[in-house]
Parts: structure tokens; C-alpha cells; sequence
């Protein structure tokens, strides 16, 4: 899973927490579900401009950001990561 680092959106959520407080809940969500819909999109662009299944972000996004989640040989292969034997 992702972790955002971006010290912009970082400022604006707080910024949106500061003005709004309590009230400001559905404002943060919406931010936070647009920004992490940008990325996998951007993920998605490039996967399928690398030739890559898109069944490679099931495992991305099933695996917290703090773990670590490797791909088996088979896997590699059915996801089209690695395309020779």
C-alpha cells in the first residue's frame, strides 16, 4: 500500500482540519479518496504502458504500507513482470 509523503497535501489536510474541525471529517475523506484515485490511476498508466497486468495492483494494495510482500515465480510470470523463463 501506498504511504503519502507529500508535504503539500499534508499542509492542505491540515489546513482543512484547522479551519473546519470536527465538521471538516467528509472534506478530509474526499480529499484523501481523490488523492489515493490520482495515484492508482497513475499506477495503472504505467502498467499497462509496461505491459504489466493490472492484477499487480491487487497485492499492492492488499499489502500494508509497513510489510513487505514478494512475488512468487509463478506469480511473476501470470502478472507478466517477467515475460521469460
Amino acid at each position: 500500500m501506498f504511504a503519502a509523503s507529500d508535504p503539500e497535501l499534508f499542509n492542505r489536510l491540515t489546513n482543512i482540519i484547522k479551519e473546519g474541525g470536527p465538521d471538516a471529517t467528509r472534506e478530509v475523506i474526499e480529499v484523501m479518496q481523490g488523492t489515493a484515485a490520482r495515484i492508482a490511476a497513475s499506477w495503472a498508466r504505467y502498467l499497462v504502458e509496461m505491459q504489466v497486468s493490472l492484477r499487480l495492483m491487487t497485492p499492492t494494495f492488499r499489502t500494508r504500507n509497513r510489510d513487505v510482500y514478494c512475488l512468487d515465480k509463478d506469480e511473476l510470470r501470470d502478472l507478466v513482470v517477467v515475460n521469460v523463463n
